[in-house]
Order: C-alpha cells, then sequence, then structure tokens
C-alpha cells in the first residue's frame, strides 16, 4: 500500500494533470457560484484543495518541508476564515503567495530541464502559467485590503476574491474589458506585470518548448 501511495505521489504526469483539473474547477467555480450564499465558501474548499495537489505536480512532494509549509498555509487559512481578522488575512495571502511562487519555480525548473517535450512537460508549462495568474489573483486582494480605493470596479458592488481572480486571468491573458480598472500607483504596477509577465512567458515557454522539440533525437 505504502509503495502505491509512494508512486501515485511521484508521478508528475498524474499530479499534474490533476492540479490542471483543480485549477480549472476553481475558475468555473469562482464565476458560477460566487453570487451565491455558499458561494465563497465552496471556493474556499476548491483553493485549499489545489493548495495541496499542487505538490503532486512537483518532484519534492510532500517532503517535510513542503509538508509544514503546506499544513501552515491551510491552518492559517481556515483560522483567518473562521476568526477572520484582517491582519491575519494578509498573513495568510502572503503565505499562499510565497508558497505558489516556490511551486511555480520548481515547476518552471522541471521544464527548463526537461530532455524532451512530453505531455508531463506540456502541463507542467501550462499550470505555471495558470498558477502565475493565482498569485497575481493573491497580490490583488493583498492591494485592495490595505486600500478599499486601489482598484475602481464598473459592474461590482461587493468584491471579492473571485473579481480579483477573473482580473488577473483578464490581464495575464492580456484581453481587459475595463469592468476592473487599477487606480494606485501598486495596482497599476502589478497590472503591467501581470501583463508583461504573461507575454514574456508565453514567448519564453514556446521558444524553449520548440528548441528541446527540434534538438530531440528522432526515432527511426
Amino acid at each position: 500500500m505504502k509503495k502505491v501511495i509512494k508512486k501515485f505521489i511521484n508521478n508528475q504526469l498524474l499530479g499534474n494533470t490533476i492540479l490542471f483539473v483543480i485549477i480549472l474547477c476553481l475558475i468555473i467555480s469562482s464565476q458560477l457560484f460566487s453570487n451565491y450564499p455558499t458561494g465563497q465558501g465552496i471556493n474556499r474548499v476548491i483553493f485549499n484543495v489545489l493548495i495541496v495537489t499542487s505538490l503532486l505536480s512537483i518532484k519534492q512532494g510532500f517532503n517535510k518541508l513542503f509538508t509544514f509549509a503546506l499544513i501552515t498555509v491551510i491552518s492559517i487559512e481556515v483560522i483567518s476564515y473562521i476568526i477572520n481578522i484582517p491582519y491575519l488575512e494578509f498573513i495568510s495571502e502572503g503565505l499562499k503567495i510565497l508558497f505558489f511562487a516556490n511551486i511555480v519555480y520548481l515547476l518552471f525548473r522541471q521544464v527548463a530541464s526537461s530532455k524532451r517535450v512530453d505531455n508531463r512537460v506540456i502541463l507542467e508549462a501550462i499550470n505555471v502559467y495558470l498558477l502565475f495568474a493565482i498569485i497575481g489573483s493573491l497580490f490583488a486582494a493583498i492591494i485592495y485590503m490595505g486600500n478599499n480605493n486601489a482598484f475602481l470596479f464598473n459592474t461590482i458592488d461587493n468584491p471579492n476574491y473571485s473579481d480579483f481572480f477573473y482580473f488577473a486571468t483578464i490581464t495575464v491573458t492580456t484581453i481587459g474589458y475595463g469592468d476592473i480598472t487599477p487606480v494606485t500607483n501598486s495596482a497599476q504596477l502589478l497590472t503591467m506585470i501581470l501583463g508583461l509577465g504573461g507575454q514574456l512567458y508565453i514567448t519564453l515557454v514556446l521558444a524553449m518548448l520548440v528548441g528541446k522539440y527540434l534538438s530531440a533525437p528522432s526515432k527511426k
């Protein structure tokens, strides 16, 4: 049984597939359920599942350091939700940023160090892009918590995390409908970083993957 569990944890292709599916679930849930009374609770549950499954995508997996980080992040997230203390919410969002930043770094390193392009590498590259948007949404939430006038919401009365996730996603993809407008310097700086970062990442990864594919030995 232990060997089966270990094999499951060390299967990066399966781990990245699960991570990709969970991120898609978060994208769908954040827009479909955000206006319902239980919507935010559902999104928080999916987000915590996302935190756990992100460890399945990296080779280091559930080692002692990442397991401790995982327990710490989720514990503070749950406590901040129950107690509803603003400063604790700041800490929770900041820890999630650090956690996902490490996951993104390790995933990108796996993509860069791979010898050939396969399904695992492609999924890793996609997940890095999606996690970059999630990190951006967490930064946007922190900026808004520090200053409620940091963003102008043209069609939203009570903004929540789902709105920041939406904002980060359309900014990273450089769509930008203008329904959420960055007003303060920090919000505008974040918007520029997300927009430029998203496009530079696509350019870099495409060049990297094409280069690996062309340099791979042909099968005869």
